[in-house]
């Protein structure tokens, strides 16, 4: 009787443990798959923040004269204001997946295309405007790219040197970061390129 006893107790403590470990295996393996998720989530809207980013950054209808002057025509601005509010979008979807060490300057990031992307939509005409779009595009993408390489997981390699922002542009180069953007009547083109506007 008492070996029976013994062999109770003794399988009913392995049913025990093996419960207790088929729980905690299927404990970790949940986190594992949430850290996934989360590292997922997090490099899709690193991606279509930079996507969106550099097409709004970079998008040109044709370069005009002989100054080199980028321009944006009419038929092109909608697509160029598309990627302005995804590029919105998906700024505020990586603040809320980045790495809390990433927040604070992704969120500087996203305010501040929100803040001049409000002034594009609001102004009358932007001719003469006190920013350069294209400035902050480009501020946002370094910010962006700086953010997504940390979260990514290369902590522990060297930082890339960052370059110093551009000055007045060479001599012979007629255009500089800044753009024209005229609002208010419908233009025909907008001009990208900082040499005036195209007539």
């Amino acid at each position: 009787m008492g070996s029976a006893v013994i062999g109770l107790v003794g399988a009913l403590l392995g049913g025990a443990f093996t419960l207790l470990g088929a729980a905690l295996s299927e404990r970790r393996q949940a986190r594992r798959d949430d850290r996934k998720w989360r590292r997922e989530q997090r490099m899709s809207a690193y991606d279509g923040a930079l996507r969106h980013l550099l097409r709004a950054a970079n998008l040109r209808s044709e370069f005009a004269g002989g100054r080199g002057a980028a321009v944006l025509k009419q038929e092109h601005q909608r697509e160029w204001f598309d990627d302005l509010v995804e590029a919105q979008f998906w700024l505020h979807a990586a603040t809320r997946h980045c790495d809390a060490a990433q927040l604070d300057r992704l969120t500087g990031a996203a305010l501040l295309l929100d803040s001049h992307v409000a002034l594009l939509n609001t102004a009358e005409r932007f001719d003469g405007k006190d920013f350069s779009i294209l400035q902050i595009l480009r501020q946002c993408i370094d910010t962006v790219t700086d953010c997504a390489r940390l979260d990514g997981g290369e902590r522990g390699t060297a930082r890339a040197v960052r370059p110093e922002p551009p000055g007045p542009p060479p001599p012979g180069l007629p255009f500089s970061g800044y753009s024209q953007i005229p609002m208010g009547n419908p233009p025909p083109q907008i001009n990208l390129g900082g040499a005036g506007p195209v007539e």
